[in-house]
C-alpha cells in the first residue's frame, strides 16, 4: 500500500475511493471498504482508502478522541488489501475547502473517478457537501452509496467503553481498544510487592474510565496476560500493567496494551500490605478470566 501526501498529485491511475473518518473500523465500516474492494474486482481502479488526520471536533477542541491511532488504522487498512492511503492533516485551510473544491482536488489531483461512501456523509465547509452534491459531480453511475448500519457506530463503541462494557465494545471492533506506548520510569512501589508495573505516560486521556482492567500486553510480538491500572495522578495521565509471567527490564520499549475487561475502580489503600492483598485478588480475576476464555 502507497502512502499518498494531499499536497503531491498522483494521477498514475484512475482510483475508487472510499471517504470518511472511520473511526474504530467496526461492520458497518467494513461493509463499505468492501464496497471498494467490489468496484475494483470488476473496473481497471486502484482502491483509495481516504480519511482525516483527526476528528473535527478534536481540532477544535485540541483533544484527542478517536478509538483508534492513525498508525493502526493505517495498518488495517494496508491488511485489508487497499492500493492507497491518503490522511490529510486536518487545518483551518483544509476546513475552509468547499465541497466543490474538496472533490476537484481528488479528481485532478489523485484521478479519483469513483467515490464510496455512507448515506449520511457529509463534507466541505459547514457540511454543505452529501451524496447528492457527490452524484451531481461524478455522475450516479461513478457513486455508491452504503446505507448506514445502525447497529454499530463508532458513537456506540464510544459510549460502551465510557460505560465499562468494554468485552461488548471490543466485539464490535476489527481491532481491540488498544494503546501504545514507551515503558517509563515510576516510583517503582509495586515492585516492593512483587507486583511491578510497566509504566505509560499519556497525552491525553483515554475513552475508558479511570480503574483496573484485564488487558493483553505485545512486547517484540510476544503476548502476555496483564492486568493494567489506569489513573491520572497530578494531572499526569497514567497506564500501570503487571505482566503475568514476565521477567525484564522494560525500560524505554515499546507496548502495546489491549483492554479486555473491567475489574474494578480505583479505590485508596493505606498501606502497601493493603495494596498487595487488593492487586491479588485483581490477579486471580485476571487468571480467571483467561481461563474463561479459553
Amino acid at each position: 500500500m502507497k502512502i499518498l501526501n494531499w499536497t503531491e498529485p498522483n494521477l498514475t491511475e484512475e482510483k475508487v475511493a472510499c471517504l470518511g473518518f472511520f473511526d474504530g473500523i467496526h461492520p458497518g465500516h467494513l461493509k463499505l471498504l468492501e464496497q471498494v474492494g467490489a468496484i475494483k474486482a470488476v473496473t481497471n481502479n486502484k482502491s483509495l482508502f481516504f480519511t482525516l488526520s483527526k476528528r473535527v471536533t478534536d481540532f477544535f477542541n485540541n483533544n484527542q478522541t478517536a478509538i483508534i491511532s492513525n498508525k493502526a488504522k493505517e495498518e488495517i487498512i494496508a491488511q485489508l488489501g487497499f492500493d492507497y492511503y491518503l490522511s490529510v492533516l486536518v487545518s483551518e485551510e483544509f476546513l475552509a475547502l468547499s465541497w466543490f473544491d474538496f472533490l476537484t482536488i481528488l479528481k485532478e489531483r489523485f484521478n479519483v473517478t469513483k467515490v464510496v461512501v455512507g448515506s449520511d456523509f457529509c463534507f466541505g465547509k459547514d457540511r454543505l457537501g452529501n451524496v447528492d452534491k457527490l452524484i451531481s459531480f461524478f455522475g450516479k453511475d461513478n457513486v455508491t452509496i452504503v446505507s448506514r448500519d445502525f447497529n454499530y457506530s463508532s458513537s456506540t463503541i464510544r459510549k460502551l467503553l465510557e460505560e465499562h462494557q468494554i468485552i461488548a465494545a471490543n466485539k464490535m471492533l476489527f481491532q481491540k481498544y488498544q494503546i501504545i506506548g514507551i515503558v517509563e520510569k515510576g516510583e517503582q512501589q509495586g515492585r516492593l510487592i512483587n507486583f511491578p508495573t510497566a509504566n505509560l505516560y499519556l497525552k491525553n486521556k483515554l475513552l475508558i474510565p479511570y480503574g483496573v482492567y484485564v488487558s493483553t500486553v505485545i512486547y517484540q510480538k510476544q503476548q502476555y496476560q496483564g492486568m493494567t491500572c489506569y489513573w491520572n495522578k497530578n494531572g499526569q495521565e497514567r497506564v500501570e500493567t503487571y505482566l503475568l509471567n514476565f521477567d525484564g527490564d522494560l525500560y524505554g520499549r515499546e507496548l502495546t496494551i489491549i483492554f479486555e475487561d473491567y475489574l474494578r475502580d480505583n479505590i485508596s489503600v493505606n498501606s502497601l500490605a493493603d495494596l498487595k492483598i487488593t492487586l491479588e485478588k485483581d490477579l486471580k480475576n485476571t487468571i480467571d478470566f483467561f481461563h474463561n476464555k479459553a
